[in-house]
């Protein structure tokens, strides 16, 4: 979890600390690295023992396990809305050429010749409008372009997340930090008996209460 584990108030990554207790036993518990570093800084944030920490992420990842069908089943349904829209009105060429087109008006305005001062005010009006219509129209490319690489890449993603853990489809039986570090991107610490875990590719975001 290092480097995934973040504390919910300050955001600074916790890190993983041995305690020595009064009968000579020893605990292992994560604490953010700001309140270790320095007293006065993230006062609130809570230490959080391993052994709840890794309950909470394998009772995580087995919920998403037992939900792997139907979370394939959005991914492809969310697929399929962005192929419709695609194929839409708001074809890239069409925006690129719209480029195109306004970045030479903007450059034939630019040198325009003012005679007064509303022709001055006239052409700063003018490239101010180009500039608003260029930031929209990137705005639009930027968002096709995105859909693109999910329909590109977001089902082999997926599929290759679940395929990771495919041989442990029956349920896992003990944390594997190995396993973890594949299919988990962050664990948020909310409160001391609360995890919010973000798991990569799917957009599944769970909160799970620590159990002592």
């Amino acid at each position: 979890m290092t480097e995934r584990l973040v504390c919910g108030e300050c955001g600074t990554p916790y890190r993983r600390c041995t305690w020595r207790q009064r009968d000579g036993s020893y605990k292992i518990v994560w604490r953010c690295i700001s309140r270790l570093e320095s007293k006065e800084s993230c006062a609130e944030s809570p230490t959080i023992e391993e052994g709840a920490l890794y309950d909470a992420l394998l009772r995580a990842t087995n919920y998403v396990l037992d939900q792997r069908n139907a979370i394939e089943a959005d991914v492809a349904q969310s697929l399929a809305q962005a192929i419709a829209k695609q194929e839409g009105a708001d074809d890239m060429a069409d925006l690129e050429g719209q480029l195109t087109k306004l970045d030479e008006d903007f450059r034939k305005t630019l040198q325009t010749v003012n005679l007064t001062a509303e022709d001055a005010e006239a052409q700063n009006m003018k490239l101010k409008r180009i500039a608003t219509e260029k930031a929209e129209v990137h705005e639009r490319l930027k968002a096709l372009r995105l859909e693109q690489e999910i329909m590109a890449h977001g089902s082999a993603r997926v599929k290759a997340m679940f395929d990771t853990i495919a041989a442990r489809a029956s349920g896992l039986s003990q944390y594997e930090d190995s396993l973890a570090t594949c299919i988990i991107q962050q664990v948020m610490v909310l409160a001391k008996d609360l995890v919010r875990v973000k798991f990569n590719e799917i957009g599944i975001e769970l909160d799970m209460m620590l159990q002592e």
